[in-house]
């Protein structure tokens, strides 16, 4: 087919390209120390893009950017994640590397679409018992803040707005750090598979993590930790890489051994590998942090805009909905674009 052979071509010249550009950067005939370096690097360059944010960010400027970070996290479900996991099995990104070829479609997508579920399931496992056993805490933490106060509703209602945003974010770094760890997986795989498949595999993720961090980045800043804590939590998350990335080495070192350890487990579900599970597991979380847990934070009006309205009362009920509406618009666009930043990605990662 000419249309194949031109696209083959067209192939090889981009990873001849890459291979001379990156190629210094990794050693060639060693996949796991290449593994190693390419999520090392992959880890590094977004977070001494953050180290260089400023301390305090305006708070009209984080809801921007959690809007961003809220477009992003759900277009790497729906252009990443999925598209990856229902295609055919052959992409380059080694999410794949195992073969389940002899499984029917119907059965195979049953499995993914329940492991999406379980995802999502289990992240409301955890945020419901998270609500159930902080309230205690919570409730004397607003109790005390709030006493002496006429209008105590509003301090209650603002904690536990609080709360519930800060779990958000703790239920962020698990979905992150489980994705890292799928991204580690994958450049293992990529680099076992050939010096040439990781190199691809080693842009497409760079460039698809640096906006996922910053959002993420956002999102924790938004839900109340400082800059610091926030710094340290996407270290935390790096490491799931790391741990990715090592157990890709041994499952590739050790081979079937590793995935059937002691007989414990089946190696498939339903001839399904366990290790493509990963990845609808982390889109049905993605799916539930941003929906459920950050995207409710952004249909509450502007608090600063609240309080600029309580300090100045002489400012107009029309002024003031003109404001929020002009900020609901701007977090809309900022989702769009975190949206079209990750369908470039998807559209340039063959």
């Amino acid at each position: 087919m000419p249309h194949d052979h031109i696209h083959e071509k067209r192939a090889a010249q981009r990873t001849s390209g890459l291979e001379k550009l990156l190629g210094g950067l990794f050693p060639k005939g060693n996949p796991a120390m290449s593994s190693l370096l390419a999520t090392f690097y992959i880890s590094l360059f977004p977070n001494l893009i953050l180290f260089a944010t400023p301390s305090s960010i305006p708070n009209r400027a984080l809801r921007v950017m959690v809007g961003f970070a809220v477009g992003g996290l759900l277009g790497d479900v729906f252009l990443h994640l999925l598209p990856h996991m229902f295609s055919d099995g052959h992409d380059h990104h080694g999410h794949s590397h195992s073969h389940d070829d002899d499984v029917p479609e119907a059965t195979r997508n049953t499995v993914y679409g329940c492991a999406i579920f379980v995802g999502l399931l289990v992240f409301v496992v955890v945020d419901k018992f998270m609500r159930i056993f902080g309230d205690g805490h919570s409730h004397g933490h607003s109790h005390g803040h709030s006493h002496g106060h006429s209008h105590s509703a509003k301090p209650t209602a603002a904690a536990s707005s609080s709360r519930q945003v800060k779990m958000s974010a703790y239920l962020n770094l698990i979905a992150d750090a489980t994705h890292n760890f799928t991204d580690g997986l994958a450049m293992a795989a990529s680099f076992y598979l050939s010096h040439a498949a990781g190199l691809s595999t080693f842009v497409a993720v760079f460039f698809h993590e640096i906006p996922h961090e910053l959002g993420d980045f956002a999102i924790l800043v938004q839900s109340g930790f400082s800059r610091s804590s926030a710094l340290a939590s996407q270290f935390f998350t790096a490491l799931g890489a790391i741990a990715g990335t090592i157990a890709g080495i041994l499952i590739e070192e050790a081979g079937k051994f590793v995935s059937g350890l002691l007989g414990l487990f089946p190696a498939t579900v339903a001839g399904v590998p366990w290790s493509k599970l990963v990845i609808p597991f982390t889109a049905g979380g993605f799916i539930y942090v941003g929906t459920v847990s950050v995207l409710p934070d952004l249909l509450q009006p502007d608090e600063e805009e609240e309080q600029h309205g309580e300090r100045q009362s002489k400012v107009s009920e029309e002024l003031r909905l003109k404001r929020n509406v002009n900020m609901a618009l701007v977090e809309i666009a900022a989702m769009l674009v975190g949206l079209a930043i990750m369908a470039v990605i998807a559209l340039n990662e063959e």
